[in-house]
């Protein structure tokens, strides 16, 4: 799997092929260069004439016609927004006067480039450069009689629309396996961006283990679509990870450690004069790696409320946020020994061990 995080679109014209072509043919030439597809210069017989399908944000005549100009690689997509130089008026017009499940196809002059165009509930476009426009596999639509029985009907479409569907609704599912299944956002909820893209990494592994092992494994290639069937695979794939949070919390008893609260004071003067307030001081981990620089130019860290009960001097970052609670049971180890503890101001500033 090939991933391209969008950073804002200062920052991704600064990349490869953003100066030749519009955003969405760079990003697509970038995800095909980086995931070796290229077929421009193989001989004949090394030719697999690859195809890539591609939903709307994709899909447009720019896109199919520098693939196959700049790389030899086919594409297929489905046109709506990005209608530049494709005939869609024209389809407009034809698809009006088509039953469902009828179909029109334009050429592009010159180019071995098609538009198809699809009559369903409503119509549908399609941008190809390989393909069959005869009958393909019939599309079925799901229905419901009166008395609350479900039934199906088919739907003829052109074999290039059916292979297209065929391979867009893999998205769909790895979608569903990891936003609805089993929906690590709704369960690890936070309001920082870098965690947000960790979790949906780590959701994306997960499901593309489960598909990998559906596809090769033979034990997994039985298994169904079903959530239980999922996680029923995660519970086996997952006893390392158990494991490695149980040696944690093991080094933890070892060593002694745990976390608590520095303390708390009472306000001096102010507004506030007689509440408590919790006592901070600034991550002792995080002044080891510069985390900030303020205006003076002075390193300082993130404020911390939480130390160690065994070791009072040292302030650590919350247990779970970030790594440095990890760190702290990392340097204890299992024969620690506090030789010395410098005594350090509230702002941590000098502390050592």
């Amino acid at each position: 799997m090939y991933l391209e995080l969008q950073e804002g679109k200062t920052r991704m014209m600064r990349l490869r092929f953003a100066d030749e072509y519009p955003a969405t043919v760079a990003t697509t030439l970038r995800m095909v260069a980086a995931m070796g597809l290229v077929e421009k210069n193989l001989p004949a017989n090394d030719k697999l004439r690859r195809v890539v399908i591609g939903d709307s944000w994709f899909a447009s005549r720019a896109t199919a016609c520098t693939l196959q100009e700049k790389f030899g690689v086919e594409f297929t997509g489905c046109v709506k927004t990005a209608h530049a130089g494709f005939p869609i008026e024209a389809m407009r017009w034809v698809l009006a006067s088509l039953e469902r499940g009828q179909s029109c196809v334009f050429k592009l002059e010159n180019e071995d480039v098609w538009a198809v165009g699809w009559s369903d509930v409503h119509y549908k476009t399609y941008i190809t450069t390989h393909g069959c426009s005869s009958d393909g596999e019939p599309a079925k639509k799901k229905r419901q009689r009166l008395d609350g029985r479900n039934y199906s009907i088919d739907v003829t479409r052109p074999k290039v629309i059916a292979t297209y569907h065929s391979h867009m609704g893999w998205v769909d599912r790895h979608n569903r396996f990891r936003q609805d299944i089993l929906g690590l956002q709704n369960i690890w909820k936070t309001k920082r961006w870098q965690t947000r893209i960790q979790i949906d990494l780590f959701a994306m592994a997960l499901v593309d283990a489960f598909l990998i092992a559906k596809k090769f494994l033979p034990r997994w290639k039985v298994v169904d679509d079903s959530e239980s069937s999922f996680f029923r695979f995660l519970r086996e794939l997952l006893p390392t990870v158990a494991d490695a949070a149980e040696t944690i919390s093991a080094r933890q008893v070892r060593s002694k450690c745990s976390q608590t609260l520095i303390g708390k004071g009472i306000v001096q003067e102010g507004a506030r004069k007689g509440q408590d307030y919790a006592k901070q001081g600034r991550c002792h981990y995080c002044i080891k790696r510069k985390t900030r620089e303020d205006k003076e130019g002075s390193t300082r860290s993130r404020r911390t409320a939480y130390t160690c009960s065994h070791h009072p001097a040292i302030y650590v970052c919350k247990e779970g946020l970030g790594q440095c609670w990890l760190e702290h049971l990392a340097d204890c180890g299992d024969d620690f020994i506090a030789s010395d503890h410098s005594g350090s101001d509230i702002d941590g500033a000098e502390t050592e061990i």
